[in-house]
């Protein structure tokens, strides 16, 4: 019997791939290709999947975007013209980024509702979120695949209420500390029917995890570049409970050389109606 309520939200939080990013061995330490990329985010979500079976997982919210692809155009730039080493043309990392996508979606709508949703990204704009209303058009008439046009917009945050859990995602580049009021303005009525708020964002490509509220807590939980710190806390109840997603991509030349040195892995959230209960982790 499933220790949980059988109505259960898995989401496969995969931000930040970087489709496109340009690591090599003899540079950085490790390869990172688009084929990889886009193999062990494969593999990594069967295993973390694999790891929710006991709890009966009935409904996926699927974040696309998210800089999903590493440039925004064939000059190798983000949207904001920032040069970045890349390998092939834009065009064939929006084509693996998509596979990518429907690969895992036609795998999940085989038993589960899948509810899509873009969040919008500072690499691939333009691309990221073209690779989004290309996978929605693709499922448009699958009865087990969701994709309503609000979530799919390029607003810069997007909501969604399951049970007594308010579940935002954005990027990251909203100060955290903002982001309470923030939902307020954009969200007030979510906001009135829930408890708990989630915030799910990306962008710095290591965990952190922080409470906000009342008596707000910073950074509970911290990677750095060879371990992660975990805190006890001081107990408080706070509403949100906001958290930075692990990237799948490592350090590219530049960030290698200044010593931005990410722990690469992709992570999966499971909730049910009350709260956030399972974080499983697949590291690369």
């Amino acid at each position: 019997k499933s220790p949980v309520p059988t109505k259960t939200l898995a989401i496969p939080a995969n931000f930040d791939v970087h489709i496109g990013k340009h690591c090599e061995l003899i540079r950085t330490g490790r390869e990172y290709t688009p084929d990889q990329a886009v193999k062990q985010i494969l593999e990594g979500q069967a295993a973390l999947f694999g790891m929710t079976k006991p709890f009966g997982v009935s409904d996926i919210l699927l974040p696309m975007g998210n800089d999903i692809v590493h440039v925004d155009n064939n000059s190798n730039k983000t949207t904001s013209g920032t040069p970045q080493d890349s390998y092939g043309s834009i065009e064939s990392q929006m084509l693996l980024a998509t596979e990518l996508y429907i690969r895992s979606i036609e795998g999940w709508a085989k038993n589960n509702n899948v509810w899509l949703c873009h969040v919008h990204s500072n690499h691939d704009r333009v691309a990221g979120w073209s690779v989004s209303q290309m996978v929605a058009r693709y499922f448009h008439n699958h009865p087990r695949v969701h994709a309503a046009a609000d979530s799919m917009s390029q607003q810069h945050r997007k909501y969604f209420v399951f049970g007594d859990n308010l579940i935002m995602f954005h990027h990251g580049e909203a100060k955290e500390e903002k982001l309470l009021g923030i939902i307020k303005a954009e969200c007030n009525l979510g906001l009135a029917q829930t408890s708990r708020v989630y915030c799910y964002q990306g962008h710095i490509h290591h965990k952190t995890v922080s409470k906000r509220g009342l008596n707000t807590e910073k950074d509970v939980e911290k990677d750095f570049s060879a371990l992660s710190v975990i805190k006890a806390g001081n107990g408080a109840v706070n509403q949100l409970h906001c958290e930075t997603v692990r990237s799948p991509s490592p350090a590219d030349q530049w960030h290698s050389e200044k010593g931005f040195i990410n722990m690469p892995a992709i992570e999966m959230f499971i909730h049910n109606e009350q709260a956030q209960f399972g974080r499983f982790t697949h590291w690369f």
